[in-house]
């Protein structure tokens, strides 16, 4: 079909309102702040329709590249009722404080009447960003809507229409599909190894030391930070003559601080982690070794440096609980540094690289760190910040390294044992803060994107306005219930907030003033 390059401009005068709907042919037609023959509506919402597509049927290949190097692919069908195909429309909103747009209140009309929308979910599995949400309350919005249309329609007598407006569809630009096919490739970038250590050459001189069987429970050979990222850890290498289960005592400077754990495993050759020393001071460690019951003991000593003198340090106010009782916490970013700490307040482990904001456990027992690629700066957020996620141990060894297209801010959780989700930026740059992010971390794959500018009216009064216009939320904290699928986050400008399993808001805390009072 022969494109149509005509721009139209229509202009609605209702009880002092106005309403602009525009059909867009070119590229440089996209951007709504620069047109200079547009009148931002201020009332009323503008809608720019960039282009459409006519698709018999939508089938989508997914490339994915897995940790170990393997590759697999999942293949997404869709195809619309016998004798219809999908017409898949690009729409851009300008929607004014105050004004709720209903996305199913445009229409498709044809001489035998109206096409009404499907719900265009299933579009983000084939490459499209789906506009989702039936009402929006204000702000910029931008994706595809979709309607089932005959094979065999004249698309010269089509127009689409909002209230008493009505577009030709001819006058917007029909982009043309080759093959009926969309190959993408989700990976997220994922790599084994640290960024400045050499994993491989450490791990053989791990081994090779091993392999000597020259080193027993009397005379260990003690490595400390064996990996250079933990520095209040150790690594213990011998052998015992049989096969032994080994068990690690660390003596602390009271019953709250005492460490013990057991590494179940029986063997003869070990290399076993020594975990949750004190900093700056000289550690006894006791190792012993149990064999059918048979136990050997043996106990040393180990030095390690002072804390970086940019730690926090902490005093404690008052301890309640029992000895018994006593247990350790994960701390989040103190003053850059993820650590965990004992019942006195004394931290006992911290990773040597700082990082913005949280750590997470994984089921498999190791770490999530976050290390974005820049300080946090809400000017460059939206242009070049990326993230990197990194799996390691408590001994600060990387496993994988996860390389994300987009800065990841202040919270991430696991939530089984093979996905995260994270809060962060809105990639279409609209807002900072203000987008959750699930992935995969066996596949790489970004499998969910919830971008609160669909949920929330992001013209709310916000309770804080430090930064620029873009931070209208500001996600701190987010926790996930599996039982529902539902997500809490806890926001700093908002409030609280509860979405369900359709990602529809449930409820809101926050005070109740314009424009709460319209939520539950």
């Amino acid at each position: 079909m022969k494109l149509r390059n005509r721009k139209l401009l229509v202009s609605l005068l209702a009880i002092s309102m106005s309403l602009n709907i525009v059909g867009c042919s070119t590229a440089n037609n996209r951007d709504m702040n620069n047109r200079a023959d547009v009148v931002f509506a201020q009332q009323m919402p503008e809608i720019i329709f960039d282009s459409y597509q006519l698709r018999d049927n939508l089938n989508t290949t997914v490339e994915i590249v897995l940790y170990t190097g393997e590759q697999s692919s999942t293949n997404h069908s869709h195809t619309p009722k016998e004798g219809y195909q999908y017409l898949i429309l690009d729409t851009a909103l300008t929607i004014p404080n105050g004004y709720t747009f209903d996305r199913n209140e445009i229409k498709l009309m044809g001489e035998g009447g109206a096409f009404y929308q499907l719900e265009p979910n299933f579009l983000d599995v084939h490459n499209y960003k789906p506009l989702t949400n039936n009402t929006l309350t204000g702000g910029l919005a931008k994706g595809d809507i979709v309607f089932e249309v005959p094979l065999d329609i004249d698309i010269n007598y089509l127009k689409v229409a909002y209230l008493d407006v009505e577009v030709p569809l001819n006058s917007i630009e029909q982009l043309e599909v080759g093959a009926n096919s969309i190959v993408k490739d989700t990976n997220i970038p994922i790599t084994s190894g640290a960024f400045s250590v050499d994993i491989e050459k450490i791990e053989e001189n791990l081994r090779d030391i091993a392999e000597r069987g020259a080193y027993t429970l009397n005379n260990p050979y003690i490595i400390q930070d064996p990996y250079e990222k933990a520095p209040l850890t150790a690594l213990a290498i011998f052998d015992t003559i049989e096969n032994a289960e080994i068990t690690i005592k660390i003596a602390g400077k009271n019953e709250y601080g005492n460490v013990e754990y057991t590494i179940p495993n029986s063997t003869q050759t070990h290399l076993v982690p020594i975990v949750g020393l004190y900093a700056g001071q000289t550690n006894e460690v006791i190792i012993e070794a149990n064999s059918n019951g048979n136990i050997e003991r043996q106990v040393i000593q180990i030095s390690t440096p002072d804390l970086p003198n940019d730690i926090y340090d902490m005093e404690l106010e008052a301890l309640n609980i029992s000895p018994a009782d006593a247990h350790f916490t994960r701390l989040s970013a103190v003053n850059g540094y993820n650590t965990i700490i004992d019942m006195n307040g004394d931290i006992r482990w911290y990773y040597k690289d700082r990082t913005n904001h949280s750590y997470s456990h994984l089921e498999n027992g190791n770490m999530l760190v976050n290390k974005n690629s820049h300080e946090h700066n809400y000017l460059n957020a939206l242009i070049n910040q990326t993230s990197t996620l990194c799996e390691i141990d408590v001994l600060g060894k990387v496993y994988n390294t996860y390389n994300l297209n987009d800065l990841m801010h202040h919270d991430f959780i696991s939530i089984n044992s093979h996905e995260v989700m994270y809060t962060g930026h809105n990639t279409t740059g609209i807002g900072l803060e203000d987008t959750i992010y699930r992935i995969d971390l066996e596949k790489g794959e970004v499998i969910e994107v919830i971008d609160y500018n669909n949920i929330l009216d992001r013209y709310r009064k916000i309770v804080i306005d430090t930064h620029a216009s873009e931070d209208w939320l500001h996600m701190n904290a987010i926790a996930y219930n599996d039982d529902e699928d539902s997500i809490l986050i806890s926001a700093k400008k908002q409030g609280v907030f509860k979405i369900d399993n359709n990602r529809e808001l449930t409820w809101i805390l926050a005070p109740h003033e314009p424009p709460h009072h319209n939520h539950p």
